[in-house]
């Protein structure tokens, strides 16, 4: 009897713990959505342009797209004096007007003395953490609600220029909280890693029609003892249970009542003793009234009614687990396996033998669409996605969707020419726009393939596929890319260079050289080209531009890189060493241009030292032409308006409008070196790039050849009206004194 007492008793504090397990999932998830909401907001906001409007519309966006019913408010805190110079700090704020739901509005906090948020212990504490992860708060009171806010600092132009935040009420933890049923619990507590209470009930006082708070609910550190101790004075035998997310970022606790338990069982086991002893006494009675029959009829039918509850009982048990199980293995969106599903179906690698591929299916643009669309289209769209890969699938294929908009494909015994066939057919298909409400909708997708038989484990399959999406291929849409030890050297090195970029010396380790660009007609030079070269002491190797000014231009460095070159031509030209009549060519990055004030402060350089502004000329690339941000062709249209010189460099190899060329003053073009190295294959070649030339003389600019090597390319291209030139066959990049006395080094 001991023995079952103790098993039924060990079986009811598991059914708990398991449910306690279940409702932290539930949590984990919405946190999650949380952070991933966070994640968006700080990355978009980096070059959200500076004015309330424009703010107005982006929170309104966010705020309606957001997946996690926890959300109350979505702020973006600036540093003082970083919005405007005029405003000491500025804050808009979106938020529910009714915590339960229904209408929001947008808030501003303008300088306003009675709410100084960055003097607030959480402002503070999310902008001065040690990362720039994800910061969860402990709870605090704020005028109208007790608060949990999860924050993030956010950059702008290579520095912190203030905290976004997403903000959870009270109010909004409890409804949560109520779709679980906890009335077998006395008391229930959930924190963080650290111990930080976020929220915490009790039910002790059933009587009274609901939750109550503890007794202690300020308090902000978790106390087992302290905890234990306020039950067991109000007369409850405490029992406590608990379990924590897989990533230990959040703890459940459930108190329950030990001698409930108990008294619940013996109540259990009295029943049937009583039952038990009633028919033993009885037995003669029913014996001497020849009533056996009657006995055996009712034993049956309590028998009968026991069996049946047990099978209704076991029935309805495993329904639930088979709905948990679909909530743990499957994505809720489209219904395929989810990563839990493909950690524990999928075997480990098993070595050179091994003949299975990963492919990760990145959706490149939904980002953007989550942002400008409702969470049903996107959804629409995603099963949309997810139907047409499980028609286009192997059968014996495992398809799961990952975190964010990535999806994965386990190719079962295949050579690597079937992963690459199925990816291509797979690029063709997604190509095809999806029709959704009478609506085009081209998905941008990007496929990374790799081989099992190179990764020890599970995790590292995963991470190689993403790891041929990331660094140089980052930016190519509509592209397979197969995972090799390249790839990873590559990776690694961008990460040291990244690290490089992050000491005090990186500026000071920057030197210019520059190319002459020549007259045909005497080959005598007219400017040079100013070209940025970093000699790394942390790496102790010359890095090639083609490395570091795509990373600066990811890690915000680009901007401070700029402004570097800029001073240096600038004090070039202010120093006389060149000869009057010369001008200097600087490549600007697009992100210069929709810099904050860039006219103002380059006019300022210029003036500062007595620059003549037709002396410099400032190139964009022809992809940064064909750019459709008003805010860049402003920019363009200021500079051009102040009499500043503009280039257009690669010009013939992107997407100008030529309503762009037209309307805009462009100074030069200079036509991109794929046109000179093909210029002998064929006499088609010659007739282009001799429209080329004539497009730009058309126009009237400077029509400057890029790329010259050869003699031979030098006495063709003249002969076709070439008239001003650049390339190794006149010089290699060289230091300028080498340029100004015409011996550019071999």
């Amino acid at each position: 009897m001991y023995s079952n007492d103790r098993k039924e008793y060990l079986l009811e504090v598991k059914n708990r713990t398991d449910h306690l397990s279940y409702a932290l999932e539930i949590i984990e998830s919405n946190f999650i959505a949380l952070y991933q909401l966070l994640e968006t907001t700080t990355t978009l906001s980096h070059s959200l342009p500076l004015d309330r409007s424009s703010h107005e519309e982006f929170l309104t966006k966010i705020f309606s797209s957001a997946r996690s019913s926890l959300i109350y408010g979505i702020g973006i805190w600036y540093e003082p004096y970083v919005f405007s110079p005029d405003r000491q700090w500025y804050g808009p704020y979106i938020h529910y007007n009714d915590p339960r739901g229904g209408l929001f509005s947008v808030s501003y906090e303008w300088s306003t003395p009675e709410y100084e948020y960055h003097r607030t212990d959480w402002y503070k504490k999310i902008l001065d953490s040690a990362s720039d992860g994800f910061y969860l708060t402990a709870p605090y009171f704020d005028t109208d609600y007790t608060y949990i806010t999860v924050g993030k600092p956010f950059y702008r132009e290579g520095r912190k220029a203030g905290v976004i935040t997403i903000d959870i009420i009270r109010p909004l933890l409890e409804d949560f909280f109520r779709q679980f049923d906890f009335s077998d619990y006395e008391g229930l507590i959930l924190t963080l890693s650290d111990r930080s209470i976020i929220y915490a009930v009790s039910c002790i006082d059933k009587g009274s029609g609901g939750v109550s708070m503890f007794q202690e609910e300020n308090t902000e550190v978790f106390n087992r003892g302290k905890t234990l101790e306020m039950f067991t004075r109000k007369g409850i035998t405490p029992l406590l249970l608990e379990t924590e997310t897989k990533d230990k970022r959040f703890k459940l606790y459930g108190v329950t009542d030990r001698k409930e338990i108990i008294r619940g069982l013996i109540k259990h086991y009295s029943r049937n003793y009583i039952i038990f002893l009633f028919f033993s006494l009885m037995l003669p009675f029913f014996y001497y009234l020849s009533l056996r029959t009657k006995r055996k009829d009712i034993e049956n039918r309590q028998l009968n009614f026991e069996n049946t509850s047990l099978k209704i009982e076991i029935q309805k048990r495993k329904e639930a687990e088979t709905a948990l199980e679909f909530i743990a293995y499957h994505d809720p969106v489209t219904g395929l396996h989810n990563l839990n599903a493909f950690f524990e179906t999928i075997d480990s690698p098993y070595g050179l033998e091994d003949s299975r591929y990963l492919i990760q299916v990145s959706l490149e643009n939904m980002r953007e669409l989550s942002i400008i669309m409702d969470r049903d289209i996107i959804d629409s769209i995603l099963k949309e996605f997810a139907g047409r890969l499980v028609s286009n699938c192997p059968e014996n294929a495992g398809l799961f969707r990952g975190r964010g908009f990535n999806f994965y494909i386990v190719c079962m015994d295949t050579p690597r020419g079937n992963a690459l066939n199925l990816s291509r057919s797979l690029l063709q298909e997604f190509r095809r726009a999806i029709l959704l409400h009478n609506r085009n909708i081209r998905l941008r997708v990007r496929f990374g393939l790799a081989a099992f038989a190179e990764a020890e484990d599970l995790n590292q399959a995963v991470n190689m596929s993403q790891a041929t999406l990331s660094g140089n291929n980052s930016k190519q849409i509509d592209q397979i890319f197969l995972y090799n030890d390249r790839i990873q050297e590559n990776n690694s090195r961008m990460i040291n260079l990244d690290a490089a970029m992050s000491q005090n010396s990186f500026i000071d380790e920057l030197h210019l050289l520059y190319q002459p660009i020549i007259r045909v007609e005497d080959r005598k030079t007219v400017g040079a080209e100013a070209l940025l070269r970093w000699n790394s002491s942390y790496t102790g190797t010359i890095v090639s531009p083609a490395d570091f000014i795509p990373l600066a231009e990811e890690n915000g460095y680009i901007i401070e890189l700029g402004w570097f070159v800029l001073r240096e031509t600038i004090r070039v030209l202010a120093s006389g060493i060149i000869p009057g009549d010369w001008f200097i060519s600087v490549n600007v990055s697009p992100l210069q241009f929709i810099e904050s004030g860039f006219p103002d402060k380059l006019d300022a350089m210029m003036d500062a030292a007595g620059i003549d502004k037709k002396r410099i000329k400032l190139e964009i690339t022809e992809s940064s032409a064909s750019s459709t941000a008003q805010y860049f062709w402003q920019s363009v249209e200021e500079l051009i308006n102040r009499e500043y010189r503009l280039a257009i460099d690669d010009f013939g190899t992107g997407e100008s409008s030529f309503h762009r060329l037209y309307t805009l003053a462009f100074d030069t073009l200079k036509v991109d070196r794929t046109f000179v190295k093909d210029i002998q294959a064929a006499p088609r070649n010659i007739e282009i790039f001799r429209s080329l030339l004539n497009l730009g003389k058309s126009m009237e600019n400077m029509v400057i050849v890029e790329g010259i090597e050869t003699e031979k390319e030098h006495e063709l291209l003249k002969s076709l009206g070439m008239t001003y030139a650049q390339g190794y066959l006149y010089s290699r990049p060289a230091v300028l004194e080498d340029i100004i006395q015409e011996k550019p080094p071999c």
